[in-house]
């Protein structure tokens, strides 16, 4: 389920995964993919780099916890630079997904 938070920061909630992780990194990944296609519009190229952050629900998590360490990740992806996956801390490693 995709959904806008506020400027350019949207959310995806995948539920229900197999194994978590390894689902939720391929998803992103495809998604990054996707965004980095150039389109055309108008004549002009659009080219939509994104910077992922990713968090995994933990039991007992709130809605505001999970998106807490969310958010935490992609400001660390965002410091790394453009097209950049983190995960948060501890979950699949922590860092660099």
């Amino acid at each position: 389920m995709p959904g806008r938070l506020g400027g350019d920061e949207f959310a995806l909630i995948l539920e229900d995964l197999p194994t978590e992780w390894e689902v939720a990194t391929q998803v992103v990944y495809r998604l990054l993919a996707c965004l980095k296609t150039a389109y055309v519009l108008d004549g002009q190229e659009i080219v939509c780099p994104a910077s992922i952050g990713i968090a995994t629900a933990r039991p007992g998590d709130t809605a505001e916890q999970l998106l807490a360490r969310a958010d935490a990740a992609l400001y660390e992806a965002k410091r790394a630079g453009k097209g950049q996956v983190f995960s948060a801390g501890g979950e699949g490693g922590g860092g660099r997904a």
